[in-house]
């Protein structure tokens, strides 16, 4: 991924990374989040957790320019907001 800036978002990179759920589907992810842990096989376990990422988007900030990259759950792209002045 790409800043608009030019900076690289690597994966061992240097910058700051948050985890993004929606409001209104918290509720669905905490209980996606249980059944991971209530899992007792790695099969079992791999598949909720593919059920529980569903509903977790990133936010990253890059540390050339400042702007946020959002990405929400399901989306496509990125959308970048820069620090105001």
């Amino acid at each position: 991924m790409r800043c608009k800036c030019g900076h690289v978002f690597d994966q061992d990179a240097d910058h700051e990374s948050y985890a993004l759920v929606n409001d209104k589907d918290y509720p669905k992810f905490l209980v996606a989040e249980i059944e991971v842990q209530q899992c007792t096989d790695e099969e079992s376990r791999q598949a909720a957790l593919a059920r529980s990422s569903q509903y977790v988007g990133f936010v990253l900030e890059c540390p050339k320019c400042s702007r946020l990259a959002v990405h929400t759950a399901g989306a496509r792209t990125l959308a970048f907001y820069k620090r105001d002045e």
